[in-house]
């Protein structure tokens, strides 16, 4: 049975991370009077994901931060070359699991005597009302003056046809066997039938990691082949001694510059997130990105009762990123050979500003010159197409 409709000035469809995070901001400074409603299909919290990044120690989510290391590592699958990194300024690499998150971000949003979370409650229609938006839900009809939508994409329609795609064990060991103060970003980089593979570790302490199994690819990966792949590389790694999984953890993100926003103008009605073009196309970095549109799109709201996209990518990075990205789909050998490259040819410091956006002109001219040259000339043709003339530029706005 519906419940009477109810009225908010603001409504986030999806209690992600996204959501979360920019009822979170609002909740910081809006007026007791301000009326906030979440919405969240699932039911319960769980740790579903592990979101890491690069940052210096002191910022907003610093208590969260669960481990930092200030080593990482990439790795080709037959050994023969390995590139270790020691983090040497201020940014470390660091890991916030997902329900430590959830569960600090629903008690802040609990002191908030108009924030209203429901849990369990799927969006089935919403349109526009009014000056503002009529939500129907599978338990009640609200309105709200502005509609954030987090809800995830529909990767069928990207051209591009890329994804990432993971399958992560958190495990635990009798014996060490982890170098716990060393990050394993891409290790054991290879590449088949599936595409580009690699192994993706975070040691927790020399007895307890998250081990990924992780693909760049267009064709869909079985879950049960990324099992059994796993399984694969875990008896590898610990050379057959025996672990016990914790938990699974799995996630599919889209590897496409199609969903970065070009001209972005303050609304009432946004896409974020994923679907909002949240995620670093070539990476799969978002935490920091979505961190930043919160703050940003908060203030706004507040300020003006407007929200804010996420921002438009720099010119130059969306160029960047679909030339690499085409490479990718269609050259997937090359690829293992150009994350080794990258992570020879740049020092700590420039590879940790480059993947968390804090890249100088400088730094990214050193990313450009440390990829071979030919397979990215015979990639521009079939880009130069698709990209939109205002983004054939290979400068920042």
């Amino acid at each position: 049975m519906h419940q009477a409709a109810a009225a908010f000035d603001l409504a986030i469809i999806g209690g992600g991370c996204a959501g979360l995070m920019l009822a979170h901001y609002v909740v910081q400074h809006a007026s007791p009077l301000m009326r906030i409603l979440l919405l969240e299909s699932r039911t319960h919290y769980t740790r579903d994901k592990t979101w890491c990044f690069w940052q210096e120690d002191n910022h907003d989510f610093s208590d969260l931060v669960q481990h930092r290391w200030q080593q990482w590592a990439f790795g080709l699958q037959d050994q023969s070359h390995e590139s270790q990194h020691t983090q040497s300024g201020a940014l470390s690499y660091q890991c916030i699991p997902s329900e430590v998150f959830y569960n600090a971000m629903q008690t802040h949003l609990s002191q908030h005597p108009n924030c209203t979370v429901m849990l369990g409650t799927n969006l089935t229609h919403c349109q526009a009302h009014d000056n503002g938006y009529c939500l129907q839900t599978n338990s009640a009809t609200v309105y709200a003056n502005a509609v954030v939508d987090t809800r995830p994409p529909d990767a069928a329609g990207l051209h591009e046809g890329l994804q990432q795609v993971f399958l992560g064990y958190e495990v635990r060991t009798a014996t060490p066997v982890f170098a716990a103060d060393r990050a394993g970003l891409m290790q054991g980089m290879s590449c088949d039938e599936y595409g580009f593979r690699f192994t993706y570790t975070l040691p927790f302490s020399a007895t307890h990691a998250l081990v990924e199994e992780t693909r760049f690819t267009p064709h869909a990966v079985p879950l049960l082949t990324l099992r059994q792949m796993l399984a694969q590389t875990l008896q590898q790694r610990l050379n057959g001694q025996a672990f016990h999984v914790e938990r699974e953890e799995y996630g599919c993100i889209p590897m496409t510059t199609q969903l970065a926003n070009t001209a972005p103008q303050p609304a009432t009605y946004v896409r974020a997130g994923t679907g909002g073009g949240a995620v670093r196309a070539a990476s799969g970095y978002a935490f920091q990105r979505i961190q930043g549109w919160a703050q940003a799109c908060a203030r706004e709201f507040l300020r003006t009762g407007l929200l804010l996209p996420h921002p438009p990518e720099p010119r130059w990075r969306q160029a960047m990123d679909a030339v690499f990205l085409e490479v990718l789909r269609t050259r997937p050998t090359l690829t293992p050979s150009l994350f080794m490259r990258m992570a020879q040819a740049l020092d700590d410091q420039t590879f940790a500003r480059f993947l968390s956006e804090k890249a100088s002109a400088a730094d990214v001219l050193q990313v450009i010159r440390a990829m071979p040259t030919l397979p990215f000339i015979r990639a521009l043709p079939v880009l130069l197409p698709t990209i939109p003339r205002g983004l054939r530029w290979t400068s920042a706005p």
